[in-house]
């Protein structure tokens, strides 16, 4: 493992940096007021380190604690005997900036890129382009292409890199897993007989068919289903599960003990013919076992994260209580509160889960008197409110009051609900509109703290007075989610006062959403711990799992995939958008043609072949695609292109399916090029400057002018290109991610 050493000027503070790979360092520049401040000079240079990395070796630095202008906390340290600045770290986050001048051999991590360069001095050039480590690996003379026009002893200039799509922070084997998943899952075929396997499965009294008796079974379970959404058996599995997704920029979890009891209509009459006896012995063993799982759990989490609490797994005894809204056992009491004591200490937050509405005016009563006790400094217990009930905003509305005249901190877990099918249906919301309007609505008032037409106040409340409230949005609504987003940013803009808001989604679904929150927090983050003052907001993504043996999780995945038949069907518009081409995910195929695109009876495409598919990175590699199907940024800029090229690809297949005949069926790559400047015309100015090599440029200028042809003249039936019309546009290298989204209509989930 690479060790990198440092000290400040006088040599009073000496550091090492334990990495686990050079990667994990990144230098930058800051052009920002605060790091300019602290630097003293017209710019600061810092690397990013993972703040555990960092020993220090001899002295102890002086710090300085400050608003950074964001609402977070900035830690300065820095030598008391020279002045010199060690390093810089922020209360959110779990990475510190090396003042890359204390480094004893900086050169070992150049800078890689700048910040807030808007406001780089007048005077002060960009960082040049990085030197080339080498020329570039030819390609065989068989495979002559117009890349042998690269001049590689010429300076190469500066290219802007697109901005990766989100789902690529996903590891290669979890998004293959997720299309196979989401694939069986979406199927109208599939659909109805894998849930009533898992049904079958999950409530089998019979051994061979228990997966916690088969070992067989549950061996083909784990790695599939279970694997995808659930965090282990063990706290070991759980603790990797945790780890790995921190790892791809997670904030945390949401983890759940998997035990649990459903109130279905046999159970509720035979519960209703006891009138809730049950025999302490039955009553305490219940208790006990849900009460040690439940502490375990909270164990597992680390500080900041949460804890989902169903009170439906402590037994049949709980189960009448609340379905009664009647006074909690004393046994059950005590048991919650130790698991409340211990997640307060340990700096965890518990969000007590919804249930069915016939248990749900039980456990509201219960979380209010929780927030009573343990909410005061801040949110320690979340209540969930289902906005599809039509009385969620009443049942809000009183928690805000209670909240406001007894001073404690609401914490308001909002969700749009999981029980359609069990609850009668005079309680929810006329409309899915209705319910997501509703939610869209509470959302709001909860983050502005201002009460709307949707979340009034409480009979006898002022509409002026909101009290102190932490949000949990729990929403697969890509929508829903952005536009909370963009309120916390609006109010930074307006150096507004924000309420603390974490995101939440389910692992295993709603990829596409968490991924683009984890990416928005990557892309800012570095900018609020630098010290940029006022308008950055980081989201917090935090992904919803449970743990237990596989017998127990399946039940849980068993009711939730009953319970959100929608949300399961819209893992196919998930799956689609892998799928395509697979851009979403940062994945270069580089060779999509015909026969790479097998169809079945169904009409149903996929794509195989992925033996020359790569991540997208910053050098890819020179030779790719058959030639009718190569984009011209493979022909002009060699190592330099995007995912793009498998949409010009797929362009070009669709094509080809239209007419019965290749598109640009070029001899060899000079008339592939002209062929393709034919139809569509020369290339623009802002992908012609793009060229690297000078011989390239001068060529390209050097050829007479073409003007684009409608694409009506070369298709007989060129209405059925529609929107795909635009995968002909010319590739911007300036705004990709625009270019992408015009290209797919913004393919995504709407649900």
């Amino acid at each position: 493992m690479p060790i990198f050493s440092g000290s400040c000027y006088c040599g009073d503070i000496k550091y090492t940096i334990d990495l686990t790979s050079p990667n994990e360092a990144r230098s930058s520049l800051c052009h920002c007021r605060n790091c300019k401040k602290f630097s003293g000079s017209a710019f600061a240079i810092t690397t990013k380190i993972p703040r555990e990395s960092i020993t220090m070796t001899q002295g102890t630095p002086k710090k300085h604690v400050g608003d950074n202008g964001s609402g977070l906390q900035l830690h300065r340290e820095f030598c008391s005997v020279c002045g010199s600045g060690i390093l810089e770290y922020g209360s959110a986050t779990e990475y510190a900036y090396i003042m890359y001048g204390t480094l004893d051999k900086p050169n070992e991590l150049p800078p890689k890129g700048e910040f807030f360069c808007s406001r780089r001095e007048k005077w002060m050039p960009e960082i040049p382009g990085k030197p080339s480590s080498g020329n570039p690996r030819q390609p065989h003379p068989s495979q002559v292409s117009l890349n042998y026009l690269v001049d590689t002893t010429q300076p190469q200039r500066s290219m802007k890199l697109p901005i990766p799509p989100p789902l690529s922070i996903l590891p290669l084997s979890l998004l293959l897993r997720n299309i196979l998943i989401s694939s069986i899952s979406s199927s109208r075929l599939l659909l109805p007989p894998s849930l009533y396997a898992l049904s079958f499965l999950a409530n089998s009294h019979s051994p061979v068919l228990n997966p916690d008796r088969n070992p067989i079974l549950r061996a083909i379970l784990k790695r599939t289903f279970y694997t995808h959404f659930c965090a282990g058996e063990t706290p070991t599995e759980v603790s990797r599960t945790i780890n790995s997704l921190k790892s791809m920029g997670y904030k945390g979890i949401m983890l759940c003990y998997a035990r649990e009891m459903v109130l279905d209509a046999n159970a509720a009459t035979a519960l209703e013919a006891s009138g809730g006896t049950v025999s302490e012995a039955a009553v305490n063993n219940e208790i006990l076992s849900w009460k040690e799982g439940t502490l375990k759990t909270v164990s597992l989490v680390d500080r900041g994260g949460f804890v989902a609490v169903k009170l439906t797994g402590a037994g049949s005894q709980a189960l009448y209580n609340l379905s009664h809204n009647l006074p909690l056992s004393p046994a059950l009491e005590d048991a919650i509160t130790s698991v409340c004591d211990l997640a307060a200490a340990r700096g965890v937050r518990l969000d007590f889960d919804a249930e069915q509405a016939a248990l749900q005016t039980g456990i509201d009563s219960c979380t209010l008197e929780l927030m009573r006790r343990y909410n005061n400094k801040s949110a320690v217990v979340y209540s969930t409110y289902q906005a599809y009930l039509k009385a969620c905003p009443s049942v809000l509305a009183r928690h805000l009051a209670a909240a406001r005249k007894e001073g404690f901190v609401a914490g308001v877990k909002l969700v749009r609900g999981a029980y359609i099918n069990s609850d009668p249906r005079h309680l929810i919301n006329d409309t899915k509109t209705d319910t997501d309007t509703t939610y869209d609505a509470l959302a709001e008032s909860v983050l502005r703290r201002t009460y709307n037409p949707v979340l009034r106040p409480a009979p006898g409340e002022e509409a002026e007075k909101y009290p102190e409230v932490s949000l949990a949005l729990a929403s697969h609504n890509a929508e829903s989610v952005r536009r909370a987003m963009r309120v916390q940013e609006s109010q930074a803009e307006m150096g507004e006062a924000r309420v603390e808001l974490v995101y939440g989604q389910l692992q295993g679904m709603a990829d596409e959403v968490s991924c683009e929150l984890v990416q928005r927090a990557v892309e800012v983050e570095g900018q609020v711990v630098v010290g940029e003052e006022m308008n950055k907001v980081v989201p917090q993504a935090y992904k919803y799992l449970v743990w237990g043996t596989t017998g127990e999780c399946m039940k849980y995945l068993s009711r939730r995939a009953q319970e959100n038949k929608d949300a399961v069907e819209r893992t196919r518009e998930g799956r689609d958008l892998m799928v395509f081409t697979d851009v979403s995910a940062g994945i270069v195929h580089h060779d999509l043609k015909p026969s790479n695109i097998p169809v079945n009876e169904n009409c149903d495409l996929k794509i195989c072949d992925f033996g020359s598919a790569v991540i997208q990175d910053h050098q890819m590699t020179g030779y790719v695609s058959t030639r009718y199907y190569r984009a011209p940024e493979v022909m002009l800029l060699w190592h330099k292109y995007d995912v793009e090229v498998d949409i010009w690809s797929a362009g070009c297949i669709f094509a080809e399916v239209l007419e019965g005949k290749p598109l640009f069926p070029g001899k060899d790559c000079i008339s592939q090029f002209s062929i393709i400047t034919e139809l569509l015309g020369t290339q623009p100015d802002n992908f012609i400057h793009t060229l690297e090599s000078e011989r390239t440029l001068r060529l390209v200028q050097s050829l007479p002018r073409r003007e684009r042809n409608p694409l009506k003249d070369k298709f007989t039936n060129a209405g059925s290109l529609g929107k795909y019309s635009k995968i002909f546009d010319y590739y911007n290298v300036e705004d990709a991610s625009a270019q992408r989204e015009k290209i797919d209509g913004r393919h995504r989930p709407k649900g």
